[in-house]
């Protein structure tokens, strides 16, 4: 009986080729075949992602926008568990159900609704604005003067629109 340190055909299909019936091989199952190398791709992937939220960092492109898909992650590790069941790479399977558990933690939050329990300590109104370079001032200082918000941020204003909010709205905010 000859024993070959690579899956045959015949084991890459589902069977045991001859002598070596049970034989425990380096992918962790007997016989690891295709689908454990892809599900090993699909984990690794989702493991790098989860990683670095794991770790409380952004990473490198594209990693942060990745994270803004994590529940979105689940598909892949899922398919990860059941191609890891069905080549019965037990490694893969482990490895599967840990990342499926830190995806459930890292996500348990945006399922949560209802409001917050206590009472309210402060209450005040927030406006925001982009002025598209200070193309929007005028429509700005209307909204602001109509609105009367608390507090008043503004994005992309450039000196022209900074001068003449400080103008306008100076009696009533200070920047």
């Amino acid at each position: 009986m000859e024993c070959t340190p690579f899956p045959t055909s015949e084991q890459v299909a589902g069977g045991h080729g001859p002598g070596v019936q049970g034989a425990e091989h380096p992918g962790g199952g007997n016989g690891a075949g295709p689908r454990a190398w892809f599900a090993g791709l699909l984990l690794a992937g989702v493991s790098v992602i989860v990683g670095c939220r794991l770790a409380d960092t952004d990473g490198i492109t594209p990693v942060p926008q990745l994270l803004a898909f994590l529940p979105w992650l689940l598909a892949p590790t899922a398919l990860a568990l059941l191609l890891g069941l069905a080549s019965r790479w037990w490694t893969g399977v482990v490895w599967s159900v840990a990342v499926l558990g830190l995806l459930a933690w890292f996500i348990e939050p945006y399922g949560k609704t209802g409001e917050p329990g206590g009472p309210a300590l402060a209450s005040f109104t927030v406006l925001t604005s982009n002025v598209e370079f200070g193309h929007a001032t005028d429509a700005l200082v209307a909204t602001v003067r109509r609105e009367k918000p608390d507090l008043v941020f503004v994005e992309e204003c450039e000196y022209t629109c900074d001068a003449t909010l400080k103008e306008t709205l100076a009696s009533d905010y200070r920047s």
